[in-house]
């Protein structure tokens, strides 16, 4: 399925070492709690895509020009770092909330009054300028496209879940050195809490948890399509094999 699906060249999710335990309190109910090193290592990083985009328009008694707009007294001059003299913003420059993004002017033909008509960053964002495309309409009009690449880290708050729909919030972030670890020195990626499984009644997490283990024991891929028959008992004859426990437990120690 996965082969059908293209999940071998573009999966979806990242394989962790998950934790079925509750430890300090901050993993009750939906809570999970997760480790500081992985997400330090790029753990469920992810990019974000912003785009923003302004069409040049003229009328009988206005015009518009992109350029780099005359900054006013009461604004700092900083948040036009970004764009050029044509009101283009560069490639590879770094803006936030407030920075001019696409700088335009808007003059009144009749009075000469000049206004600013720039696009800037939104409420809350921030980003890096990935790609910019110039053109023109069917009109004749020039259009401006930009868009913001951010890189972003789990932090407290956000959502999860894993293919069972066993949802999750972060409810913690611990160092490294206070998660607890295994006899071999294994410090799990995600803590999450015992009562899941039968409130849920995921029964198909907990072989997916023991078929995983013996995955990664061997190297080799697990059939693991639905509707197919599955002898779980050869899994937990593999991992008594490997010199661990055929549940799939193991002890752990507090950090």
């Amino acid at each position: 399925m996965d082969d059908i699906l293209g999940l071998n060249d573009l999966p979806a999710g990242d394989t962790v070492i998950l934790a079925i335990m509750t430890y300090t309190g901050y993993n009750q109910e939906d809570a999970i709690i997760m480790n500081q090193a992985s997400i330090d290592r790029g753990l469920f990083r992810q990019v974000i895509y912003k785009g923003y985009k302004t069409v040049q328009k003229r009328t009988r008694s206005t015009t518009e020009e992109f350029t780099r707009p005359v900054v006013r007294r009461d604004e700092p001059a900083e948040r036009y770092s970004a764009i050029d003299e044509n009101g283009i913003a560069r490639l590879g420059s770094f803006v936030r909330e407030g920075d001019c993004i696409i700088g335009k002017v808007r003059k009144n033909i009749v009075t000469g009054r000049v206004e600013n008509a720039s696009t800037y960053v939104g409420v809350g964002q921030e980003g890096i300028v990935d790609r910019v495309l110039v053109s023109t309409n069917p009109e004749g009009m020039r259009v401006v496209k930009v868009k913001l690449r951010q890189i972003r880290k789990p932090i407290m708050g956000d959502k999860f879940a894993s293919r069972h729909a066993q949802k999750s919030t972060l409810g913690l972030i611990l160092p490294q050195e206070d998660m607890p670890y295994t006899a071999g020195g294994i410090t799990p990626d995600i803590i999450i809490n015992p009562h899941c499984i039968p409130s849920r009644m995921t029964i198909a997490k907990l072989i997916e948890i023991v078929s995983s283990k013996i995955a990664a024991f061997s190297g080799e891929r697990v059939n693991a399509t639905a509707y197919r028959g599955f002898d779980i008992k050869t899994f937990k004859e593999n991992l008594t094999q490997y010199g661990y426990s055929s549940s799939g437990k193991e002890r752990m120690f507090s950090g």
